[in-house]
């Protein structure tokens, strides 16, 4: 099972902070943590309102595994200011397509409501006589 450490220290490789055989230090993981929360956390500002509750490095990742690479590309693309690191198309690509997901998958649709007067309108009646 993924954890939250693991999608932090993938978001931080992505944006090459931490080398690939390397592990990120106590602070990096802690201001990480702190954005992929805040991120999760907003989700309704976004468009996709998970049930995400506030998470720790040691917690599992509750979400289905095919929303990992999306919340690691979004995650890596919020932080890359915070480490002075690039933001390059392809993550930029992925960020955004990992949002879509999440709004695909947590977006509630309303049912839609029409006035009656715009359903039965005069031109519509029909008159016998």
């Amino acid at each position: 099972m993924t954890t939250i450490n693991d999608i932090t220290t993938r978001a931080l490789k992505r944006i090459r902070v931490v080398a690939s055989e390397e592990a990120p230090s106590a602070a990096d993981s802690a201001d990480t943590l702190v954005a992929l929360n805040g991120i999760m956390n907003s989700g309704d500002m976004h468009g996709f309102p998970t049930t995400w509750t506030t998470k720790e490095l040691t917690d599992t990742f509750p979400l289905d595994a095919r929303h990992e690479r999306g919340v690691v590309a979004m995650l890596a693309v919020n932080i890359a200011g915070m480490f002075g690191k690039p933001i390059d198309a392809d993550l930029a690509n992925e960020a955004m397509e990992g949002q879509r997901t999440l709004q695909n998958d947590f977006s509630i649709i309303e049912d839609m409501t029409t006035d009656e007067a715009l359903i039965n309108m005069p031109s519509r009646r029909r008159t016998y006589g």
